[in-house]
């Protein structure tokens, strides 16, 4: 469990937005990059609201480890599964299908077909789980 600390910007329903300054730990985590952050210093974080924080509020919360390693395999395994299974279609069936086309470029092209395949699914993914609490913060206190 990495438990942060933040202010809130704004309030929603059920969930928060939360300023905080990037920690040590952002550096070391694989998950860096899809996080959103305005600036070098500080990221933004919507996370869930259960202790009723508000506007201006110093609160806690905590992101969970299987949440990061969540997010890390769908933001990047699936899209390199999807890459490599369309790679590896293009090499068996291209030959029998498009055998005017060479082999590799036809795999090349669906390589990256599936790739857009699979960013469409995780968009979907994601739409279809907005309500799903397990890949959000949670806050557990607030300061001040």
């Amino acid at each position: 469990m990495i438990e942060e600390h933040g202010k809130v910007v704004e309030v929603k329903s059920g969930t928060v937005i939360v300023k905080t300054k990037k920690s040590v730990s952002c550096e070391s985590c694989a998950s860096k990059e899809a996080c959103f952050s305005p600036n070098d210093e500080d990221m933004i974080v919507e996370a869930d609201n259960p202790v009723g924080a508000a506007v201006g509020d110093e609160v806690l919360f905590d992101v969970s480890a299987a949440t990061v390693l969540k997010a890390g395999a769908l933001v990047y395994l699936v899209p390199l599964i999807f890459f490599i299974v369309g790679v590896v279609l293009g090499q068996i069936f291209g030959p029998g299908y498009f055998p005017d086309i060479d082999t590799d470029l036809v795999s090349a092209g669906l390589g990256f077909l599936f790739l857009l395949a699979a960013f469409v699914f995780i968009r979907i993914y994601a739409k279809r789980n907005e309500e799903n609490k397990g890949f959000r913060p949670t806050v557990t206190k607030i300061i001040s």
